[in-house]
């Protein structure tokens, strides 16, 4: 049997974090109507509440 050599787990935590956060950007992104406001980028990412 062969194995698929790009079936790996992920085990580099920075790389896995990096990907959550491009992840958590594109959903917002996706769900945004118009231009994406740099708030909404830093909640997407944690970084803050967007402002009112």
């Amino acid at each position: 049997m062969h194995e698929d050599p790009l079936q790996v787990p992920l085990q580099d935590q920075p790389l896995r974090e990096e990907i959550e956060l491009l992840t958590e950007l594109m959903v917002a992104a996706s769900l945004a109507v118009g231009r994406l406001e740099p708030a909404l980028i830093d909640q997407a990412l944690g970084l803050g509440r967007p402002r009112a």
